[in-house]
């Protein structure tokens, strides 16, 4: 069974509207748990008559997340959605976000997409009325896995959580009073407990959007710059505290004593020809790679623009330790983490700007294995230099969508900075 969680402050008529969708749209076993935050415009008593509603009146408001934590502990069911009053569900909200959740046992939570919200689940509608978009739904939300997408933050305007994470990493923080970034600071607790963040890109529902705020005269600018401050002083030491468990944890101390100068460049060889332009970026020719070698290969239509920078910027000696390293690009600081871009510690086989490189024998042995993550944001530091930011940003949400909570937060730095320069 799923639980409905909405807490409630006045707005009635969207409230019963919110309820009546659910009530239209949703077959599947469900309880509605109403949490009133001390209505004054008849909300409990309308309420109180309803028999599919479960409803929990509190004295006077208390919070967005007091209110929704209170729901959850009254609730019953394997998952939670919290949704607020001002949504309307359409055709197949919720099997579609339960198909979503099930995939796989490692998703955490699972948002739908929507007209009105911040972030990645905005997309853009064409309708004019509730019939129109009810049908507009009914055309959206065919079930198609291949409209999902991983995210670092979901918005809880309609939030599918499963029971058990809720048990892993806690309820909804209250000291976020009336509303705004208690659902940033949830998502980064469920992402740092290694849990992941879905968006069901095949599933519409219908937000306003701050429609509480707006009937109850609330600063919102103020608020969100109150609860902006509280979410930067809870999470600032725990973040910079990442960065220092994984270097505790994948590097011994003797590595963070080796000299880049002391490591060796290794060869590149241009294996079948060298391509025109290239002879003074290549050590040699071959008709095969040779051991301990890399093999460079320029494959068909492929820019070679830029290599010289890159060869310049990546392919000489530097900082060899796996630490936080901010490279000065064209298009603003980046963030990465590096032995060496040449030994990704992957397969040895992985592509750079324009070229393949492929080792039998890696040149260099480090005493840490590097995850695959690294080697993306390597990747896509390297196509930056290349002068091709497509390719950057891919490989940034290569990295975006690992597991490792470290590489999502580098990675969505790193893909702001390319959103910032407007490439």
């Amino acid at each position: 069974m799923v639980s409905i969680v909405i807490p409630v402050h006045n707005n009635l008529e969207m409230t019963e509207a919110c309820l009546d969708s659910i009530g239209v749209y949703t077959p599947e076993p469900h309880e509605v748990v109403v949490v009133d935050n001390g209505s004054t415009d008849g909300t409990r008593e309308r309420l109180s008559r309803r028999e599919d509603v479960k409803l929990i009146c509190n004295p006077e408001n208390l919070g967005f997340a007091r209110a929704v934590n209170i729901g959850i502990r009254a609730s019953s069911g394997n998952y939670v959605v919290v949704l607020n009053n001002d949504v309307l569900v359409t055709p197949r909200w919720l099997s579609n976000l339960l198909y979503c959740a099930e995939s796989s046992p490692d998703v955490g939570a699972v948002g739908p997409v929507t007209a009105n919200c911040s972030g990645c689940q905005r997309v853009p509608v064409s309708f004019a009325s509730t019939e129109q978009m009810v049908g507009f739904a009914e055309a959206w939300n065919r079930p198609d896995p291949g409209k999902w997408f991983e995210t670092d933050r979901l918005v809880a305007f309609c939030l599918l959580v499963k029971r058990g994470v809720f048990d892993r990493v806690g309820l909804f923080d209250e000291r976020f009073g009336q509303g705004n970034f208690e659902d940033d600071d949830f998502c980064l607790r469920v992402r740092a407990a290694g849990c992941r963040l879905l968006v069901a890109g095949d599933t519409y529902v219908h937000h306003v959007g701050s429609a509480t705020f707006a009937r109850s005269k609330v600063d919102y600018g103020m608020l969100m710059g109150v609860n902006r401050g509280k979410f930067t002083h809870k999470w600032a030491s725990r973040l910079s505290g990442f960065f220092a468990s994984y270097r505790q944890k994948c590097v011994r101390e003797d590595f963070w004593r080796v000299d880049p100068r002391d490591v060796p460049v290794p060869e590149l060889v241009a294996v079948g020809h060298v391509p025109p332009g290239l002879e003074g970026i290549v050590d040699a020719a071959g008709e095969e790679p040779l051991e301990g070698k890399w093999a460079l290969r320029v494959r068909p239509g492929e820019a070679v623009e830029g290599l010289e920078g890159l060869r310049a910027a990546l392919d000489g000696p530097r900082v060899t330790r796996l630490v936080r390293v901010v490279y000065r690009t064209p298009v603003g600081e980046m963030v990465s983490f590096s032995p060496r871009l040449e030994y990704p510690g992957t397969k040895g086989e992985f592509v750079l700007p324009g070229v393949t490189l492929v080792s039998r024998e890696p040149p260099l042995r480090l005493p840490v294995e590097v995850p695959e993550w690294v080697a993306s944001l390597e990747r896509g530091v390297a196509w930056v230099f290349a002068g091709n930011v497509g390719r950057a940003r891919e490989c940034c949400l290569e990295a975006l969508r690992s597991f490792d909570p470290l590489a999502r937060l580098v990675a969505s730095y790193d893909l702001e900075v390319l959103e910032r320069a407007g490439v």
